[in-house]
């Protein structure tokens, strides 16, 4: 029996338990809640039947680093030094660390390294797990033994040579998978406790490569899993995304990774269903959204790790359900995931930082109004990922969106009212809004970011935002199977 520590009303009403849930490359068009055409993920959707569907929810990052900093922080990952600083800025308000400062519990797992305790993302929470699957490194740990192989692997050339073999011969489950995270929380959901906690869990079962969800795989599954890794890592990484691997492949991609959200909408199930079994349920309040989305080359590439902050890469889904009742339902009004730290320590009755820029959505969920005045945009930053300092930049608001690629120094404009999947660019028809939106670029870098692109000493690597992860061997592996 999962441990319910609330028997007062006005307990349940002042300090409710909250689980925060983010699942690692949602795409906001695969959740069956607001979008049937692509996936079936009926246990999210008896969720967001007891609560609100946020539509049209947006990530403040193009990758996990930026978007889970933001998410959890309430400011953008471009303040506060950006990447240059190894571990989340303390500067930076943290959501874990004010609840556990108000008297919560805090509990997180992660299946993905890059929002672990390396990266500082254990901040503020009284137990912290880095959920890491058995990788058998024997042979990874001979070759490093060789003398004189530590400084041959710097050459670049040698790392061309031997990764697509070592992925060949070696394909690595870079994360635990789904029912295997919900166990673990679970068991620790069982332990007494006198007082509210808070939990996080992040899922990394739909993160390339595409694992198969199956417990038994046949020898046929394991060498298409070999050749996926094989494909990508000498072709489609090489290209820096802009690689069409075929009609089958593409296909074979986007099925794996339809089958890997089902796979987390059962474990999730399962998780409910255990919740619901307790009176833990009526006491606590559950968010679930993704980090980020995926790209399935709508706009030419694959993933996220070129993220070009296109809806597909950007749009995620959003559950707000709540421990009181409300009138449930569907919000389509533009959110952020800068509001999301603000929203969850509001159920809890906490006052954010004065840090924090986002504000409560509660409103929207209570339906006291149907739009929150004075909506302000929604920015979504790229940057730092493979070794790129190239910095991205989208906006929404009034029905516009306007995407900065520093690649190319080029803008772009999409009316999303006519043009929904952004494939028009109107920059160079659209001049009035066009240069209102550049003024909000200009206004929303930051002076540390702008420090940081305009300094051509910096170059901006794996190593000023790794973490220390080449202090451990299993972690550098799980990356590389992620593709990064």
């Amino acid at each position: 029996m999962i441990s319910s520590q609330f028997s007062k009303k006005d307990n349940v009403q002042s300090h409710p338990n909250i689980i925060l849930i983010t699942i690692d490359c949602w795409r906001g068009d695969h959740f069956s809640g607001i979008d049937d055409t692509k996936v079936q993920t009926p246990h999210l959707d008896r969720l967001s039947s007891e609560g609100t569907a946020f539509s049209n929810a947006h990530t403040c990052g193009g990758w996990t680093r930026p978007a889970m900093t933001a998410l959890f922080s309430s400011t953008y990952a471009s303040m506060y030094g950006g990447f240059t600083h190894s571990k989340l800025s303390q500067e930076r308000p943290v959501l874990a660390e004010i609840l556990q400062h108000k008297g919560y519990k805090t509990v997180g797992f992660t299946t993905n390294p890059v929002c672990g305790s390396n990266a500082g993302f254990d901040r503020g929470f009284t137990t912290f797990v880095d959920v890491k699957p058995e990788l058998k490194l024997e042979g990874i740990n001979r070759i490093r033994k060789i003398r004189g192989f530590g400084r041959l692997a710097r050459y670049n050339f040698l790392h061309t040579l031997l990764s697509p073999l070592g992925i060949r011969l070696m394909p690595v489950h870079p994360s635990v998978k789904a029912l295997g995270l919900v166990d673990q929380a679970i068991t620790c959901l069982k332990q007494p406790c006198n007082r509210p906690f808070f939990l996080w869990l992040h899922f990394m079962d739909i993160h390339w490569p595409y694992l198969s969800s199956e417990k038994e795989q046949s020898s046929t599954e394991a060498v298409e899993e070999w050749r996926d890794r094989h494909i990508w890592s000498t072709k489609v990484s090489r290209c820096r995304g802009n690689f069409n691997p075929g009609v089958q492949r593409s296909a074979r991609w986007r099925r794996r990774y339809a089958e890997g959200l089902r796979a987390v909408d059962d474990a999730l199930g399962h998780f409910f269903a255990c919740l619901r079994r307790d009176l833990c349920w009526q006491n606590t309040a559950v968010f679930v959204t993704g980090d980020h989305g995926e790209e399935f080359q709508e706009h030419g590439t694959w993933a996220h790790s070129w993220n070009k902050l296109h809806c597909e890469g950007t749009h995620v889904p959003l559950i707000v359900r709540l421990p009181r009742p409300v009138d449930v339902g569907r919000v389509d009004q533009p959110v952020s995931h800068i509001d999301l730290a603000p929203t969850i320590l509001s159920v809890a009755n906490v006052e954010p930082s004065e840090k924090m820029l986002g504000n409560s959505l509660l409103p929207l969920v209570d339906k006291k109004r149907k739009m929150i005045s004075n909506q302000r945009p929604v920015y979504i930053e790229m940057f730092g990922h493979r070794n790129s300092c190239i910095y991205r930049l989208a906006i929404l608001a009034d029905g516009y969106k306007y995407i900065y690629d520093g690649e190319v120094k080029q803008s772009q404009l999409y009316n999303l009212r006519e043009d929904p999947e952004e494939m028009v660019n109107i920059y160079q028809v659209e001049h009035r809004v066009a240069r209102r939106f550049d003024k909000l670029r200009l206004a929303h870098i930051s002076e540390g970011l702008l420090k940081l692109l305009k300094d051509k000493s910096k170059k901006v690597s794996l190593g000023n935002f790794s973490c220390g992860i080449d202090e451990d061997p299993s972690v550098t592996e799980r990356l590389k199977a992620l593709g990064i």
